[in-house]
């Protein structure tokens, strides 16, 4: 195996790239946006938007990928880095560079490749956009064009992510082990360690800005089904997706955490009692139109699933607090609970937290 090329101004690339403050953060919907459609656009079954750090890659959206990282000597990624054009490998089994690349030999046996890369303000290649594939195959001239169409779009996004004032400041204040720390690997959103942190910045920026602060609490609806049914990994695939589609519906400035098993919840700043149902329809909404796993590729049709969800305002004057904090949980949990109870597939609004 060839391990991945080293740039001659690797040191100058990674210390731009880690400006930029993008490993060991939440996914970003655009991205997810992006990824999904270069693996339709490629008619392949994983697609990333991925960065090189100086020891690996951190995969910043991906579709049809487990991994949230991987080694940088062993990536594809790393190759694509310091290439001027689209890095294409039609079977890695016969090139000498890939062919005994656990990637190939191992899951997920990546047979082919094509990967954009991705430069920032600074003129650096800092990742790329890539398709792979798991069976040997050239990518014609029209998909790569797309592919490069759809690389200048992830550039962008990455030049301007939409992460709210209060998650940036977080991200800008802790190094990357301690970012990390604080995300879920499966889904890439905030853990509960860092729900409790990011809980009590915005909280007291909504008191600040005399704000109330609203709260979801979601979960998948008959979720043990699915893993009784279909086993854990599509279990995994299902929260994967679970948390891809809250996070395309959210607000930019919206808060997703993954708080434990198929439960999940959203801070949603300066929203308002009507302005919580609101947002609480739109994401029963998406869910039950895109909650579709595919449980057996030669099986269809997919499992459907839908969400119920326990919502609550806290107001201006107890927002802050582990108290607080706390009771807005449990009464968010409290109605999540009622709306299952009520039939699944809708939303209950608890009575606000007040001071």
């Amino acid at each position: 195996m060839m391990e991945a090329p080293i740039p001659v101004d690797d040191g100058a690339r990674v210390a731009s790239l880690r400006s930029m403050n993008l490993i060991a953060t939440p996914a970003e919907p655009a991205l997810d946006g992006i990824t999904r459609l270069a693996r339709r656009l490629a008619k392949a079954p994983m697609a990333l938007v991925s960065v090189v750090d100086a020891e690996r890659q951190w995969f910043l959206s991906r579709v049809g990928m487990e991994a949230s990282e991987a080694p940088r000597r062993t990536s594809f990624c790393g190759h694509a880095i310091v290439q001027e054009e689209p890095f294409v490998i039609p079977d890695a089994r016969l090139d000498v560079r890939f062919a005994d690349n656990p990637v190939v030999t191992g899951p997920p046996f990546v047979r082919s490749y094509a990967g954009i890369p991705l430069r920032n303000g600074d003129g650096h290649a800092i990742g790329t956009l890539c398709v792979i594939d798991t069976r040997p195959r050239q990518f014609m001239d029209s998909v790569l064009d797309a592919l490069t169409d759809l690389a200048r779009l992830a550039e962008i996004g990455l030049e301007n992510r939409r992460l709210g004032e209060t998650q940036r400041q977080l991200v800008a204040e802790l190094d990357e082990a301690r970012r990390e720390a604080l995300l879920c690997p499966l889904t890439q959103a905030w853990n509960r360690r860092g729900f409790d942190l990011l809980y009590q910045r915005e909280a007291a920026k909504a008191a600040r800005e005399g704000v109330p602060l609203g709260l979801a609490v979601l979960d998948i609806d008959h979720f043990k089904r699915i893993n009784d049914t279909h086993g854990h990994e599509t279990g995994d695939r299902a929260i994967r997706l679970f948390a891809e589609i809250l996070r395309g519906s959210l607000r930019p400035y919206d808060t997703l955490c993954r708080i434990g098993g198929e439960e999940f919840v959203a801070l949603l700043p300066g929203v308002t009692e009507t302005g919580l149902e609101a947002i609480g329809h739109k994401l029963l909404t998406a869910v039950r139109s895109q909650g579709l796993l595919p449980v057996d590729e030669h099986a269809p049709p997919p499992h459907r699933f839908t969400t119920s969800i326990g919502m609550v305002t806290v107001a201006l004057a107890a927002a802050a607090g582990a108290a607080a904090q706390a009771l807005a949980l449990r009464r968010a949990d409290e109605a999540l609970y009622r709306a299952k109870s009520d039939g699944r597939d809708r939303l209950d609004l608890a009575p606000p937290v007040e001071g």
